[in-house]
């Protein structure tokens, strides 16, 4: 089923027009430039239904795929143990607990956001 969804995913992206492209590329680096990554990351580490995880992966794979190169980068940066996940199969990701080491790695990610924010904000 998920080679379907894959497939159904890329018929939908062909039929969509340039303007709709570039309408969703600019949605996805808006959500980049509202600081979206760190929080939705911290959905994906924290949240314990596995709904809202699996949300949270889709949209870090959208924000990843169809924004800029930047927000690709941004992504990488808060999500670098899973980005590869994120973007093949974000639905397979958060089908069980992320491992430990994993976790602690994207806390990390987190924790300078958060210390970040506090030195700038």
């Amino acid at each position: 089923p998920l080679a379907d969804d894959g497939s159904a995913l890329a018929e939908h992206d062909a039929k969509l027009s340039e303007r709709a492209r570039a309408s969703r590329a600019r949605f996805a680096d808006l959500l980049v430039e509202r600081e979206a990554v760190p929080l939705t990351c911290l959905l994906l580490l924290h949240e314990r239904s596995s709904e809202c995880r699996r949300q949270a992966a889709v949209s870090l794979q959208a924000m990843a795929r169809f924004g800029s190169p930047a927000a690709a980068a941004e992504v990488l940066r808060y999500a670098g143990p899973v980005f590869e996940e994120i973007v093949a199969d974000p639905i397979s990701l958060t089908a069980m607990p992320l491992e430990e080491s994993t976790s602690k790695e994207l806390a990390l990610g987190l924790a300078r956001f958060i210390e970040l924010r506090q030195r700038t904000g």
